[in-house]
C-alpha cells in the first residue's frame, strides 16, 4: 500500500490513467465530501469526460451537489441521469420529472455539452433510446422556417406533450389561433411560436403565470417528454396501436424497444475515452447479474396476467456486457475504507 501525500501527485496518477498508460486506479481513505472535493480537483487540473457511478439515488444526488459545489467555476457542471423509480414490468411509468432529467443528459451528451455524468448501477444497466433516434426526436423550430403549426402540434404529442387550454407547466403545449405554446420539461420558461399562414414568424421565451412574452429567439429547442416515442411508424408495435400518440397506458416503456426496434446504452452517449468513476460501488457486474434475476421473476408475473413486454436482455444490460464495456474504459475506484490489496493507494 502506498500512501499519495499531495494534490500533484494526485493529478499525476489521473494524468496517467485517462492517458492510457494505466487502466485501473484505485483510491482509498475518501470519507464524507472529500471523494468530490479529488475528483473536482482532477477534473480541474485535467479535464476529461468521466460518468460518475455512485451506490444509490440518494449517493448519486449528494455526488453531483458536492461536484457542482466543489467545482463551481473550474469544471463543467456535472449532470444527473437518475434510474427509474419503479419497479422493473410494474403497469407504472416514471415519473415525468424523472423522465425529463433523464432525456435532457442524453441531449446533452449527444450536443457534446456533459464533462460529468452521474448516475446509479440501475441508471447504467438500463437501456435507453438508441441515439438516433433521441437526436431526430429533439424538435428545433426556427424562426423563418416553413412548419404546418398542425404537424408541430403532431409531433409534440408523439413526443408526449399533452394538449392543455393554457400552458403553465412543463410537458404541455397549446394552439389557438396563428399561435403555438410549448413547455418542455428541460426548459425553465415556456415559448410562444407565431405563425403567419405554414412559416414561423417569431419565437419569444413567456411567462407561464403572467402568460406575458419575454425574451425573442431565434430557434427553440424541445425534448421530449419521455423515452417512448409513438411516432406514426412506431405506432403500430404498441400494446394499443389505435391509442393516442399523447396518450399511453402506464407502463408502456417496457415495451419501448420492441416500438422503436431497437435499443441504446448509455455507454452509446458518452465520449469513446471517457473515464469510469465508482464511487462506493464494487462488482457492476454482479449487480447486472442480480437485477437481471429479479426483472427475470417480475417478467414471468407479468405475462401470468396476461401482459406481454420486452425481455429482460433488451431492457437492461447483462454481466458480460457491462464488463466488456468497462474493459474498454479507464477506471477509477473511490473508497471511504482502508486498502484492500497492495496496488490500492490511501488519500
Amino acid at each position: 500500500m502506498t500512501r499519495v501525500d499531495t494534490p500533484d501527485r494526485l493529478v499525476e496518477l489521473w494524468a496517467d490513467l485517462v492517458g492510457g498508460r494505466r487502466s485501473w486506479l484505485v483510491l482509498c481513505g475518501l470519507k464524507g465530501s472529500s471523494p468530490a472535493l479529488v475528483l473536482a480537483r482532477l477534473l480541474a487540473e485535467r479535464p476529461h469526460p468521466v460518468l460518475v457511478v455512485a451506490a444509490s439515488a440518494s449517493a448519486a444526488e449528494k455526488v453531483h451537489r458536492d461536484l457542482g459545489f466543489f467545482g463551481h467555476g473550474a469544471v463543467p457542471r456535472p449532470l444527473l441521469f437518475p434510474a427509474w423509480e419503479v419497479l422493473p414490468y410494474e403497469e407504472k411509468s416514471p415519473h415525468p420529472q424523472v423522465s425529463a432529467e433523464r432525456i435532457a443528459t442524453l441531449a446533452a451528451l449527444v450536443r457534446g455539452r456533459a464533462a460529468a455524468v452521474v448516475t446509479t448501477p440501475r441508471g447504467l444497466l438500463q437501456r435507453v433510446p438508441p441515439v438516433d433516434l433521441l437526436s431526430r426526436a429533439v424538435l428545433e423550430p426556427a424562426q423563418g422556417e416553413t412548419v404546418e403549426m398542425e404537424g408541430l402540434a403532431l409531433a409534440l404529442e408523439e413526443r408526449g406533450y399533452r394538449p392543455t387550454d393554457l400552458v403553465t407547466s412543463p410537458g404541455t403545449y397549446t394552439r389557438r389561433g396563428g399561435i403555438l405554446d410549448a413547455f418542455s420539461p428541460h426548459a425553465d420558461l415556456p415559448v410562444r411560436i407565431e405563425f403567419f399562414g405554414d412559416e414561423i414568424a417569431s419565437i419569444r421565451t413567456f411567462d407561464p403565470v403572467e402568460q406575458r412574452s419575454l425574451r425573442r429567439l431565434s430557434a427553440a429547442r424541445l425534448l421530449p417528454c419521455r423515452e417512448v416515442l409513438l411516432e406514426a411508424r412506431a405506432r403500430a408495435a404498441a400494446p394499443d396501436p389505435e391509442a393516442s400518440p399523447g396518450a399511453i397506458p402506464p407502463g408502456l416503456e417496457w415495451y419501448a424497444p420492441r416500438i422503436h426496434g431497437r435499443s441504446g446504452t448509455l455507454f452509446d452517449y458518452l465520449d469513446p475515452a471517457a473515464a469510469v468513476v465508482l464511487w462506493g460501488v464494487e462488482d457492476i457486474a454482479e449487480q447486472a447479474r442480480e437485477l437481471g434475476a429479479a426483472a427475470a421473476e417480475r417478467l414471468e408475473r407479468a405475462r401470468e396476467q396476461g401482459r406481454d413486454p420486452c425481455a429482460v436482455e433488451e431492457l437492461f444490460l447483462g454481466p458480460d456486457q457491462v464488463r466488456a464495456e468497462m474493459d474498454r474504459r479507464p477506471a477509477l475506484v473511490l473508497r471511504a475504507g482502508p486498502p484492500r490489496d497492495p496496488a490500492d493507494l490511501e488519500v
